[in-house]
């Protein structure tokens, strides 16, 4: 498995604060492609306009791995579940990654409670699916685990980033090709729809539709032709999301957003888009001139869009709610100071059951739960770490209790002891997160003020389910 040394870490990250990509602002929105933009061609368009790309600006777009470390935290931080507020959070299961070859299936006290494992290989992005088994991307790979991590399949490519498990049984996933542009070897990417064995049943790529992908987008440091030999291999877009779009009242009235099409993002153009499989157009687009970096769109039952703004040029990352039709801003959340939470690349926001998201503060190997009224309700540091630095958490998505309880239940939980002995806080202790007391009993429950949206609780399991911050309801048996 590629690892950097602490060196190669520090020198990588000096190069990356420097590369910062010069883009003109503009945000494309609603679809509608800016006027005046010349259309692109392949090999021979030269984009002799635009100003030779430097060295940094280029270097932010090299194809190279993720580094498995974060950020470094203070010495003197604690690590485990430090925030827990057992009655507006949402109860579940964690399932994340860190960049070795295990997924780990975490409670809500930090405790690990079962892991896949691969045989080799680093994993990204994973999804469990009803019978308990995994299926996932992993350093080019993608695979499908039983819950013993015994392989039901593999499929080598250039497979990276997401895979989304379709309601048939099919799968959403990311993939790769290399092609010679303007004089380099630069990386496309590939939207594939595979059948639930692995085997490719069609795809649609960025390479195939540069041209129109352009008129959305800035221009990039890569479409000025190199000058002389650039051995170095580059990636023109960056995709890290490909989801299928849910049933949506807006859906309904409008087909741009209709159930199935396809959510994208491309992180290094700034932009967000949908693609409609079934004609392979793009339908809708924005986020040039108003997102840096982003990562991990999803259209929410409402219509809206959640998106984890990085932020990679202003230095601090932002939680988005827009309105895909007029393109504003519904709601922003920043920490406190905005620099506090900052994840220049990588990251993801799951919009919970309850209202809640659970936020994936990756470069900092953080996890955090907030409310819609912005408060922190979970919080988890990492307690992995390697050559005095705490590796990264790729994703975290919180999973219901019932479901991976049922699965508890009749499986055996599998936790190998060297998963364990790499999960520590090197001389710290982890601390031992203090419970927020349930409310008195002459506590006045308004059912009526109450939303509930969170699915219905297990018989005899108290569940916390929040509107806001006002109005709190309580379901046991």
């Amino acid at each position: 498995m590629w690892r950097p040394t602490q060196a190669g870490v520090r020198r990588w990250r000096g190069v990356l604060a420097l590369g910062t990509i010069l883009l003109v602002a503009g945000a494309c929105g609603g679809g509608k492609r800016p006027s005046g933009v010349a259309a692109a061609g392949r090999e021979e368009d030269s984009g002799a306009r635009q100003a030779a790309p430097s060295a940094a600006d280029l270097d932010a777009l090299r194809a190279l791995p993720y580094l498995s470390t974060a950020s470094a935290r203070a010495a003197a931080s604690p690590c485990g579940v430090v925030t827990y507020d057992r009655w507006r959070a949402f109860d579940g299961y964690n399932l994340f990654q860190d960049y070795e070859n295990e997924a780990l299936l975490m409670d809500m006290d930090g405790r690990i409670v079962h892991v896949w494992a691969l045989p080799d290989g680093r994993m990204e992005a994973v999804r469990l699916l009803p019978d308990g088994s995994l299926i996932g991307v992993a350093t080019q790979i993608l695979f499908h685990l039983r819950w013993n991590s015994e392989t039901v399949f593999t499929v080598h490519g250039e497979f990276h980033h997401d895979v989304q498990p379709l309601d048939d049984g099919e799968l959403l996933v990311l993939n790769q090709e290399t092609h010679r542009y303007v004089g380099r070897n630069v990386a496309f990417d590939l939207v594939e729809r595979r059948d639930a064995a692995g085997r490719l049943l069609d795809r649609w790529s960025t390479w195939e539709a540069l041209q129109e992908l352009r008129l959305l987008e800035e221009p990039s440091p890569l479409d000025v032709p190199a000058e002389g030999d650039d051995p170095a291999r580059y990636n023109y877009f960056h995709m890290n999301t490909a989801r299928p779009l849910p049933d949506t009242p807006l859906g309904r009235r409008d087909p741009r957003f209709r159930q199935g099409n396809w959510l994208l993002c491309a992180r290094n153009t700034d932009l967000i888009f949908i693609v409609d499989p079934s004609t392979g157009d793009i339908v809708w687009s924005w986020g040039p001139g108003e997102l840096e970096w982003p990562h991990a769109p999803i259209m929410l039952d409402d219509g809206t869009i959640l998106i984890f703004d990085n932020g990679s040029r202003r230095h601090y990352t932002r939680l988005l709610r827009i309105d895909p039709v007029s393109g504003s801003i519904l709601w922003e959340y920043t920490g406190t100071p905005p620099a506090s939470f900052y994840t220049w690349q990588r990251g993801m926001a799951q919009p919970l059951p309850n209202g809640n998201i659970l936020v994936t503060d990756s470069e900092s190997a953080r996890a955090f739960e907030i409310t819609p009224g912005k408060a922190v309700v979970w919080e988890y540091l990492h307690t992995n770490m390697v050559d005095g630095e705490f590796h990264s958490i790729y994703q975290m998505l919180r999973l219901p209790r019932a479901p991976v309880e049922r699965l508890l239940e009749v499986n055996t939980p599998r936790v190998p002891p060297s998963s364990l002995q790499r999960r520590s806080c090197g001389d710290r202790p982890t601390p031992v997160p203090t419970p927020i007391p349930p409310p008195p009993p002459e506590t006045r429950i308004d059912l009526a003020a109450a939303r509930i949206s969170a699915p219905p609780a297990t018989k005899g399991t108290p569940q916390s389910l929040r509107d806001g911050d006002e109005h709190t309801a309580f379901i046991s048996d």
